[in-house]
């Protein structure tokens, strides 16, 4: 008779294809996560300076200086900031004087057409003069104009005879500068 063996299967031979299928699937696994880092692109881009053009329009300083201010008068000048840049523009102004005379400075924003005048800030009154300070965003893309005024006055009771004959300097100065 002949001898039928059972199958036994083989321990060693399951457990070596357990670790090919372990070792299979952690291989997918770790090549996809190495994908990650190891990857390469190429990337192209272009860009352009923005346009800055900031200007001042300031038709009276140019043509009514020097002035002659008697106790009791005033002066008015009008003066206007153009931005046409594509970006947007911090203006800041500070008008100061030497402190010889006792001048009151005001200045406003708004327009002459409609007479609506906004008073930006006041003196501040220094040992060395006056010094008024003030600063105006300007937006960016369309033409963005703002238009200042400045009055210049003697202050009230101030007609000593200790300021015949003296002379002011006043200095405005304007500075545009980008905002980021």
């Amino acid at each position: 008779m002949e001898e039928t063996r059972a199958y036994r299967p083989n321990w060693v031979f399951r457990a070596a294809m357990v670790l090919l299928c372990m070792v299979l699937v952690l291989t997918y696994i770790t090549a996809g996560l190495l994908a990650k880092y190891a990857a390469m692109g190429t990337g192209q881009d272009q860009a352009r300076v923005a346009s800055y053009d900031v200007t001042a329009n300031m038709p009276a300083f140019e043509t009514e200086i020097p002035v002659v201010l008697k106790p009791g008068e005033s002066k008015e000048y009008t003066f206007t900031i153009t931005n046409s840049s594509e970006v947007a523009v911090q203006m800041q102004a500070a008008l100061q004087t030497e402190g010889n005379l006792p001048l009151k400075i005001e200045h406003q924003k708004g327009t002459a057409e409609s007479g609506n005048w906004q008073t930006l800030t006041g003196n501040i009154q220094t040992e060395s003069g006056t010094t008024c300070t003030w600063s105006d965003p300007l937006a960016a893309g369309d033409v963005e104009e703002q238009t200042y005024r400045i009055r210049i006055s003697w202050a009230e009771n101030c007609s000593e005879y200790q300021y015949a004959n003296g002379v002011e300097a006043v200095k405005l100065t304007i500075t545009a500068s980008q905002i980021d």
